[in-house]
């Protein structure tokens, strides 16, 4: 919920009610917006209707006007970004992708997060938690790096993201990322080599067996590496 446009709402609703009801009701008040007291007669029914109308569409106007008001985001270990993910439509990019997916922690709770990807030059990422807003947001040369900065703030905490770009046998190469921009990531095989037709999607959904953190996925690759050359 956007706190700040209900603030604001408030208040113009508590100033409409100042300003209108009061010189209305107080007929020794000297001033009132609409007349006197008596342009709108002796009825005090007659002032709480016209407030009512000023205040629907103060409100109208005001909410409409909040919402449009960016809320701020996280700090990022590759940029600093402070936009949300509903802010990425009105970047000059691409593409954009909204994708929700599940996050693991370490305690057995599974919640769901929104990723938000703009994809471009640089890649604009963002990962929310549905259920309590949290959320971290930055901007990186390609998806693949953006989802490690992701993992490399959140793990710690003890939380895992359940996509492909998380498996511990995935990975992405610098010409592929330069290619989609690290939309997809190669599923390694021991013993055999990359081809297109490892290629999975960086933010499918995963089993929890088979993500692992970055330490486990940096491993897994470098042995992949050792076993292509011998």
């Amino acid at each position: 919920m956007n706190w700040r446009a209900v603030l604001i709402v408030l208040v113009a609703l508590l100033a409409i009610n100042v300003i209108t009801a009061w010189p209305m009701m107080d007929p020794g008040f000297p001033f009132s917006l609409y007349g006197s007291r008596e342009d709108f007669g002796r009825s005090p029914v007659t002032a709480v209707v016209f407030n009512a109308l000023f205040a629907l569409v103060a409100a109208l106007v005001v909410g409409v006007a909040a919402r449009r008001l960016p809320r701020s985001g996280s700090a990022s270990p590759i940029h600093e970004d402070t936009h949300c993910p509903d802010d990425f439509a009105k970047r000059p990019r691409s593409d954009h992708e909204y994708i929700r997916l599940s996050a693991l922690h370490r305690d057995g709770r599974c919640v769901p997060i929104m990723i938000g990807v703009s994809y471009g030059d640089p890649v604009y990422f963002s990962v929310k938690f549905l259920e309590t807003e949290e959320q971290f947001s930055c901007e990186a040369p390609d998806a693949f790096s953006a989802l490690c900065a992701a993992r490399e703030k959140y793990e710690p905490l003890g939380w895992r993201f359940l996509c492909n770009g998380s498996r511990r046998d995935c990975y992405a190469f610098d010409a592929q990322l330069k290619a989609d921009l690290g939309e997809q990531v190669y599923q390694l095989r021991m013993g055999k080599a990359a081809t297109k037709d490892e290629l999975v999607g960086l933010f499918e959904p995963a089993d929890e067996a088979a993500v692992g953190t970055l330490e486990e996925q940096s491993a897994y690759f470098e042995r992949w590496q050792n076993e292509r050359r011998k």
